[in-house]
């Protein structure tokens, strides 16, 4: 889909460009991801954290203590362990409402509501929940319980990538790279994938090699391709190997 820009991305457009050279190489590491969750042995328990009243909480429990106490709940009794959860989200706790999105995301206690999902993912990352925002520009971006709009899965993407997360940075490189939000922006994917494959970012690396190699959104690095593409191949990336092994034959 292509379309003129208007007021509204012009102006995340041009932040992104400003703010781009405040990304930094920090290692911090990516919070509990989908697979994760997918792989707990969750039972079907149908209590629902409306009824918080029926569980009992000890009034020197801090957020932290019920975010720890409703994790050990999960596995027995998933429907408790949103109660709980519910319980420490009230209080503030970013994490405790980012794993409640989480379960009602894959339906852990009950059936899956990607519309509570969203509102949990989205009072998480109010509160700078990196993961939170970067769940719900993946939301966005699959038309997961909203329409697909790339123009807000671009946002959020680029909220968490501000907040120091990995995937978050690459998927900003990859919406301005092919114009998913509706138009191109060379120099911002450039910046963007710089950024994700210095912290050794798969798919932002072989971006990145292409991106060197045919001079996008700056100037033609024929090594940094070479070495991008050795990074990105050594992990088992198709499209660095094909892109390597060019490159090669060129020398």
């Amino acid at each position: 889909m292509r379309c003129e820009m208007n007021n509204k991305q012009v102006l995340l457009c041009a932040t992104l460009l400003l703010l781009s050279a405040v990304i930094t190489n920090a290692a911090a590491q990516e919070p509990e991801g989908p697979a994760a969750a997918g792989n707990r042995v969750r039972s079907n328990s149908e209590d629902s954290e409306s009824n918080a009243s029926c569980i009992s909480v000890a009034s020197f429990e801090t957020p932290e203590d019920l975010y720890q106490r409703g994790l050990g709940l999960i596995d027995e009794n998933p429907g408790r362990a949103r109660i709980v959860l519910a319980r420490a989200g009230e209080l503030g706790h970013a994490e405790s409402l980012y794993e409640l999105g989480q379960m009602f995301y894959y339906g852990e206690g009950g059936e899956r509501d990607f519309a509570r999902a969203r509102a949990y993912f989205t009072r998480a990352g109010e509160l700078g929940h990196a993961e939170s925002l970067c769940r719900l520009g993946g939301m966005y971006c699959n038309g997961e319980g909203v329409d697909p709009d790339p123009f807000e899965a671009l946002n959020h993407f680029w909220q968490a990538s501000q907040r120091g997360h990995l995937e978050a940075t690459n998927q900003v490189a990859q919406i301005l790279y092919h114009g998913r939000a509706g138009y191109r922006n060379l120099e911002g994917a450039r910046v963007y994938a710089q950024a994700a494959a210095e912290r050794d970012h798969t798919g932002a690396q072989a971006l990145l090699s292409a991106m060197l190699y045919n001079g996008e959104g700056g100037g033609v690095d024929l090594a940094g391709a070479t070495f991008y593409a050795r990074a990105a191949a050594a992990k088992g990336s198709d499209d660095a190997i094909g892109f390597l092994v060019m490159l090669e034959s060129e020398e």
